[in-house]
C-alpha cells in the first residue's frame, strides 16, 4: 500500500504498540499490558514485532515469540504468533499483507509456527484457514479457567507443598517432556514465581509454579465481572483473601504455570490446593483440555481457544500442555 512504512518494532515503539493493543481489543477478558507491552512476550521467549506505519502512526502489527517447548520429548525452538491488530480505520484493507511478508522473511529459518485464537474472535475463520505461514491444522483446544479460590474448599486428596527451585526443576523436567508443547526453557522456569509439588509417598507426581503476571499483564474488571461484589468481599475478607476489584481495577489473580504431572492428570485439584495455601489471589487461572468436562463452579469464569499449527508441523504433534502464561 502506498504511503506505508513496514519495519520491525523497537522499544521506542512501546507506547504506540500499547495504544494499538488497547484500542483494538481482542475477544475475551480485558487485558492491560501497561506501558511496556513487550514485557509479557519477553517472559516466555524472544519477541519480534513487525508493524505498518502511516506516517508516524502504527496502524497494524503482528508479533512472533521464539520459545523453547517440548516436541516429541525434546526441547525445540517453537515460534508463537501473537498480537495481530489492525487500526479500525484500516480494516478492510490489505495493510496486513506487507507486515506478514516482512515477518515471514524474518522467520524463514523456521519451518512451522503456532497461534492461539479465542473462539468467538471475528477473525477466527480467516486465521484457521490462513496460508501466510503454510498449511494450517488444529493442534488442540484449551479451556481457560479462572477459579474463585476465595469461595473454594479444595479437595483433601492433593498433598501439595511449597518447595525450592531445584526440587521443582528436577521434577518438572522429568515429567514435562511427555507433554507436547509444554515449556522447555529452564532459565525462565527458575525466574520468578513460587514452586509447588504434589507427592505420593516420597515421589513427586505433579509440579507447578504460582505466578502473578502483574504488571506485565493485568486482567481488568468490568461492570459484569462480579455481581453482588459487596457480599462477596465480606467472604473474601473473612477467609483472608484479597478484595475483589471495582470496575476498571485489576483482578488479584494468579496462574498455575509450568504444570506437569504423571499420567497427564488435569491441573484443577493441584491449582485449587495451591490457591488455598497461598491465599494471595482471589482467582487461580489454569488451562485444561476443552474436550474434558469443565471444572464446575457457578462463579468460575471460562472460555475456549483453539491452537493452530502452520507450515511443516510435526505429524505426531498434538497439544498436551495448556499453559496459559505462554499464550
Amino acid at each position: 500500500m502506498n504511503g506505508l512504512t513496514v519495519r520491525r518494532l523497537t522499544s521506542d515503539d512501546a507506547l504506540q504498540l500499547a495504544s494499538l493493543l488497547g484500542a483494538v481489543a481482542a475477544p475475551g477478558p480485558r487485558v492491560d499490558r501497561g506501558s511496556d507491552p513487550f514485557a509479557h512476550p519477553r517472559a516466555t521467549g524472544d519477541p519480534l514485532h513487525v508493524g505498518a506505519f502511516c506516517g508516524d502512526r502504527l496502524v497494524a502489527v503482528v508479533g512472533a515469540v521464539a520459545q523453547q517447548r517440548h516436541v516429541g520429548g525434546v526441547a525445540r525452538r517453537t515460534v508463537y504468533l501473537c498480537d495481530v491488530r489492525v487500526a479500525s480505520d484500516f480494516r478492510g484493507t490489505f495493510v496486513l499483507l506487507p507486515v506478514l511478508k516482512v515477518l515471514r522473511e524474518a522467520l524463514s529459518a523456521d519451518s512451522w509456527s503456532c497461534a492461539v485464537v479465542l473462539e468467538g474472535n471475528p477473525m477466527a475463520k480467516g486465521l484457521s484457514s490462513a496460508r501466510w505461514f503454510g498449511a494450517c491444522r488444529l493442534l488442540g483446544r484449551t479451556r481457560h479457567v479462572a477459579w474463585p479460590a476465595f469461595l473454594d474448599v479444595p479437595p483433601r486428596a492433593h498433598r501439595v507443598e511449597e518447595t525450592d527451585a531445584d526440587t521443582a526443576a528436577a521434577a518438572y523436567f522429568r515429567l514435562a517432556p511427555a507433554h507436547d508443547l509444554s515449556p522447555a526453557d529452564e532459565p525462565r522456569f527458575r525466574t520468578g514465581g513460587r514452586f509447588f509439588v504434589e507427592r505420593s509417598g516420597t515421589r513427586v507426581v505433579a509440579v507447578g509454579k504460582w505466578v502473578d503476571e502483574r504488571p506485565a499483564r493485568r486482567i481488568v474488571a468490568d461492570d459484569r465481572s462480579f455481581p453482588a461484589v459487596a457480599v462477596l468481599n465480606l467472604v473474601a475478607r473473612a477467609r483472608r483473601f484479597p478484595a475483589l476489584p471495582r470496575p476498571g481495577a485489576s483482578i488479584a489473580l494468579a496462574y498455575l504455570s509450568w504444570f506437569a504431572s504423571e499420567r497427564r492428570a488435569p491441573p484443577a485439584g493441584f491449582a485449587r490446593a495451591v490457591a488455598s495455601l497461598t491465599r494471595a489471589a482471589t482467582h487461580v487461572c489454569f488451562g485444561v483440555d476443552a474436550a474434558l468436562a469443565p471444572p464446575a463452579h457457578p462463579l468460575a469464569h471460562h472460555f475456549v481457544s483453539c491452537t493452530y499449527g502452520y507450515g511443516d508441523v510435526p505429524s505426531s504433534l498434538r497439544m498436551q500442555s495448556h499453559e496459559l502464561t505462554w499464550m
